[in-house]
């Protein structure tokens, strides 16, 4: 394997750093962050951090590779970059605007993500919303198309098929924007679906908002709450679940993103239930091995087809984890990804 050296822009528990975490074995140099600070001066100081290790820590003739959208991650592989020469292999995992269309000012947190991507030799992304982007800003020989992925051993169901309510469920990261929270949706659906229960494993800060919605709604004996757990942990609270859900916002951001959670689902063999945009579809091969909705009253149909007819969940489930083997298994991701540094590294040695 070439060698590299992995910065990180945020602690494990994120969704970013699972990826690099599965992408890259535990041997594998790694520049990461202890804890991320909600405070904005801290920030810049754990920014500045990450920077002073990420150049003393990182050689001449190692390739760097970074997740290009946070700039603690991003700031610190632009100054090795520029001082000592490394190739810059760039992470591109999310995306808030098109850089075709609008170019952000230095004043944006975007600036940094652009200026990664501008100044990497290479770009890997996890959707083909991104993969159409990068071709155009890099050339399509310096970009692969590595999607989010799973370890199908840890993330395999071991119970059987609940003989009780159905158990509709969430997990990871529950955002805020303005007075809207990630979600909350959740609420519509169990207003529709009376006889359902809901499980909802995450934390963020929008979870304060999210219990005291359900409150309002007279809905909290149907709801559970479980707050941030171990990653490791999360696949005992999936297997509780009948019924998986991926809600998305219409978004740009959403037709950019390779959700986790929608590996592990898949891999826990779920019936799983996601909004019909981006790599949504292709993850659920086009609603062949899961359900796709436009909107939550749409994400109510499906469940109630779903809760009618258990048969139905055992056969997406099924090849739900079929799909999560054969294409979306890190082992299967890392060969490729390998591959692809080893190319870099022959461009570097020579």
């Amino acid at each position: 394997m070439a060698n590299v050296t992995v910065i990180y822009a945020l602690p494990e528990k994120y969704a970013t750093s699972i990826r690099l975490s599965g992408l890259f074995p535990q041997g594998m140099k790694k520049i990461s962050q202890p804890w991320w600070p909600s405070f904005f001066p801290l920030k810049i100081i754990m920014i500045l951090r990450q920077a002073i290790v990420s150049f003393v820590k990182i050689r001449r003739n190692e390739i760097i590779y970074a997740s290009a959208p946070l700039a603690a991650s991003a700031i610190p592989a632009i100054i090795v970059k520029k001082l000592k020469g490394s190739i810059l292999v760039a992470d591109w995992d999310d995306a808030f605007t098109d850089f075709r269309l609008n170019a952000p000012s230095l004043l944006s947190p975007h600036y940094w993500e652009l200026e990664c991507l501008e100044m990497a030799d290479k770009v890997v992304v996890v959707s083909k919303k991104l993969e159409e982007i990068a071709v155009s800003m890099k050339g399509r020989d310096n970009v692969i198309y590595i999607p989010n992925g799973v370890d199908t051993e840890k993330f395999k169901s071991r119970k059987n098929a609940s003989n009780g309510r159905l158990v509709i469920g969430i997990t990871g990261y529950v955002g805020k924007i303005g007075k809207k929270f990630a979600y909350q949706e959740m609420t519509e659906i169990a207003q529709e679906i009376k006889d359902a229960q809901f499980l909802v494993v995450g934390y963020g800060k929008g979870v304060r908002d999210f219990k005291t919605h359900v409150r309002t709604h007279g809905l909290e004996s149907r709801f559970r709450f479980v707050d941030y757990v171990k990653h490791e942990d999360i696949p005992k609270y999936i297997d509780m679940m009948d019924v998986c859900l991926v809600p998305f916002g219409k978004f740009f951001t959403s037709e950019t993103r390779s959700s986790v959670k929608m590996k592990e689902f898949m891999s826990m063999g779920k019936a799983i239930v996601a909004t019909k945009i981006g790599e949504n579809i292709t993850d659920l091969d086009n609603g062949k091995c899961g359900m796709l909705a436009e909107d939550s009253h749409e994400f109510a149909v499906k469940i109630k087809s779903l809760q009618k007819n258990p048969a139905l969940r055992r056969e997406l489930g099924r090849k739900a984890r079929e799909r999560a083997e054969k294409v979306y298994d890190f082992r299967i991701l890392r060969k490729k990804l390998y591959k692809f540094l080893d190319g870099v590294n022959g461009q570097v040695s020579r």
